[in-house]
C-alpha cells in the first residue's frame, strides 16, 4: 500500500451507485441458432450479443474454465473462442489482469464484458467511466461460491473417479432447460451427468451454504443494474407461455441504458415483451 486511497475512492460499498430509472419492460428472448442455444444455460442471448461485437472487429471478455477447472475471465476474438464462455459457472471468476487488458483494447475496438453486476460496476469504476466502445452485460446472480470450495469439489471428483476432469457443465440441458444437469467430462472421454440439485455441490449452492459473505448483503439485487444489459433465466412461466420454446430455454433480458437499446435494435433474435413485475417474481 502506498496510501494513494484509490481503493477507497472507487469502492462501491463506500460509494454506492446512484439509482437510475428502472427498465420499463422485460423481454423474453431466444437465439434462433439451435446449436448455440443448446450450448447455453437459457436462451442463448449472450452468444448473439458476442457475435455482434466480434463482427464489428471487437473483443469479448467472459468467464471460462481453464484446464484446472478454475473459472477465469478470458478474451475471445473469434467465434470459436466463445464456446468456453457459454453456460453458467457457479463459482467466482478470477479477473487477474482483465481490467488492465480491457483498458487498452477498448481504446481501438469494441469490447463486450459479461460478468456479475459487482464485476461490471467494478470495471466502470476502474476505467473511470463508460467508454463509448464498451458494452456490458450483467447477470441475474444467485451469489458466487468461494473458489476454494469449488476447487475442493473438483479435486474430490477426480480422486473418487481416479480420472482427470476435462470439462464441467453446471447447467447442462440433457433433459431440457427446466431440469438442469451437472455434467462432468473426463480426459478419457467418459461422461457423468446428474440433476444439478441431486448433487452435493448443487444442493449446497441452491441453499446458499458456501456463497461469499458479501453476496448476502448484495446491493445489486434490484432493478438498478450497472450493465447495458441484464441477462438471466425467465423463470416463473406458465406452461402455456412460449410453450414450444420452454424445453430449449428462454432468456430474461433487461435493456438498461440508451447504448444497450441501440445495440439491442441491431440483433436478430426472437423476442417477446414480458412484464417486469412477473420477471422479477420469477
Amino acid at each position: 500500500c502506498i496510501l494513494c486511497h484509490r481503493c477507497e475512492q472507487t469502492c462501491p460499498i463506500l460509494h454506492p451507485p446512484v439509482p437510475g430509472p428502472a427498465p420499463a419492460a422485460a423481454h423474453a428472448v431466444w437465439n434462433r441458432d439451435e446449436a448455440e442455444r443448446t450450448a447455453s444455460s437459457s436462451g442463448g442471448f449472450f452468444s448473439l450479443l458476442a457475435r455482434h461485437v466480434l463482427e464489428q472487429g471487437g473483443a469479448v471478455f467472459g468467464a471460462a474454465l481453464d484446464e484446472d477447472m478454475t473459472a477465469r475471465h478470458v478474451c475471445a476474438r473469434t467465434v470459436d473462442e466463445l464456446a468456453p464462455m457459454r453456460g453458467s459457472k457457479y463459482v467466482q471468476s478470477d479477473l487477474d489482469g482483465i481490467f488492465r487488458e480491457i483498458r487498452e483494447v477498448v481504446k481501438t475496438r469494441p469490447v463486450l464484458f459479461s460478468g456479475t453486476p459487482c464485476q461490471v460496476d467494478g470495471l466502470y469504476r476502474y476505467l473511470g467511466g463508460r467508454p463509448e466502445n464498451l458494452t456490458t452485460c450483467d447477470l441475474v446472480c444467485h451469489g458466487v461460491p468461494s473458489p476454494g470450495v469449488w476447487e475442493a469439489e473438483a479435486r474430490a471428483i477426480e480422486a473418487k473417479k481416479r480420472k482427470q476432469l476435462a470439462n464441467v457443465r453446471f447447467r447442462d440441458k440433457v433433459e431440457g432447460w427446466k431440469n438442469s444437469h451437472f455434467t462432468v467430462a473426463y480426459t478419457d472421454g467418459t461422461v457423468d451427468s446428474a440433476p444439478l440439485f441431486a448433487t452435493g455441490f448443487g444442493r449446497a449452492f441452491g441453499r446458499a451454504l458456501f456463497l461469499r459473505q458479501s453476496c448476502h448483503c448484495c446491493q445489486y439485487t434490484n432493478l438498478n443494474r450497472p450493465g447495458d444489459f441484464t441477462l438471466g433465466d425467465l423463470w416463473g412461466l406458465k406452461p402455456e407461455e412460449f410453450a414450444e420454446q420452454q424445453h430449449e430455454g428462454i432468456s430474461l433480458l433487461l435493456v438498461n441504458t440508451p447504448h444497450g437499446s441501440y445495440v439491442f435494435d441491431k440483433l436478430a433474435l426472437a423476442c417477446r415483451p414480458f412484464p417486469v413485475e412477473r420477471a422479477v417474481a420469477g
